[in-house]
């Protein structure tokens, strides 16, 4: 496990793989993203099978300081009553 804490990042990012080596680009860019979140809680978390996802990475973990909303997707439907 390694910790990423930078320029890039507004809250550390840990990692749990052996190098940054291990770790695909887009993964990080990702996990950079997350770090800027203003309701992140201490730090991003990414597990060993991490990779990129679609905004956030596959195997990434946060904590939010607030109650988060979920994001729709293309598959959403929003709810109507009828």
């Amino acid at each position: 496990m390694f910790v990423l804490y930078n320029e890039n990042t507004r809250f550390p990012v840990k990692i749990w793989l052996e190098d940054e080596s291990r770790l695909e680009a887009n993964c990080l860019e990702q996990a950079y993203h997350l770090s800027q979140l203003p309701f992140l809680h201490k730090w991003v978390c990414l597990m060993p099978d991490t990779h990129a996802g679609k905004g956030m990475p596959i195997g990434g973990v946060i904590a939010a300081t607030a109650p988060s909303h979920p994001q729709p997707t293309p598959f959403h439907k929003p709810h109507t009553s009828a």
